[in-house]
Order: C-alpha cells, then structure tokens, then sequence
C-alpha cells in the first residue's frame, strides 16, 4: 500500500511539477537534439511507461485485491483510460485535419480525468468490500 501511496504522491506531483516534461527537455539537451515531430513525443513515452508500471503493478499486487473484484475492474478501465490517453497524445504525430486534433485533444483530457475517477471509485470499492468482508491489510 505504501508503493500505492507512493506512485499517486508521485503522478500528482509530476502533473503539478512536469517531472516529465523536464526529462524530456534534459534528454534532448543531453543529446543535443532539435525537437522534431517524433523527438516531442518522449513525454509522451514517459508518460506510457507509467500507465505500464501501474499494469504491472496491478498485477503483481492483485492478490492484495483478489477480495475486490470491483477494484479489479475499475483498475482494468483506469489503465485502459491511460493507453487511451497516451495514444491521443500521440495525435500529432499523424497529420490528422485540425479538426480532428482538436478532437483527440480534448479526448487525451477527458481519458485522463476518467482514468483518475475509475481508479479512486476502485479503491473505494475495495475499502467498502473490505469493511464488509472485516479484511485488515497485510503488513
């Protein structure tokens, strides 16, 4: 539970503080690299390989939420929002017409805030089906 405390500690504070997108800009000054259309989506790559720990992460710890089916499941739907994010933010990259992109961006946006939902609803279940079933967690 503390990684948990830890990984969410961590996305709110890169959202607020843009750890990615610093590193982003560190790897193209460290390789003296000009931005170019693919070089500016490392962000973006950051940004999935989180979505790929939190997917290992649920299922290296489903055993401690095996009781929860229901977090389960809003966990599948949080990390599918967060591929569906990723690959929206991606949109750039492919010459899409503007109207489109601005579609997509607005989807990125809104796969972000559902992906943050179904994941606090998940761990809400999971602490009512805990209380329910007078589960205490592990040490």
């Amino acid at each position: 539970m503390v990684f948990l405390a830890m990984g969410f500690a961590f996305l709110a504070m890169d959202d607020s503080l843009m750890f990615h997108e610093r590193l982003d800009y560190a790897i193209h000054s460290a390789f003296g690299w000009q931005e170019t259309r693919l070089s500016d989506r490392i962000d973006d790559i950051i940004v999935g390989f989180y979505a790929i720990i939190g997917a290992i992460f649920v299922f290296c710890s489903r055993h401690y939420f095996r009781f929860s089916t229901r977090f389960l499941n809003f966990a599948k739907y949080s990390l599918a929002m967060a591929f569906l994010m990723v690959a929206c933010d991606f949109s750039p990259f492919f010459s899409f017409p503007a109207h489109v992109s601005q579609y997509l961006a607005h989807l990125e946006e809104w796969a972000k805030i559902f992906g943050g939902a179904f994941l606090l609803i998940g761990l809400l279940c999971a602490l009512e089906d805990a209380s329910k079933l007078k589960i205490i967690a592990p040490q």
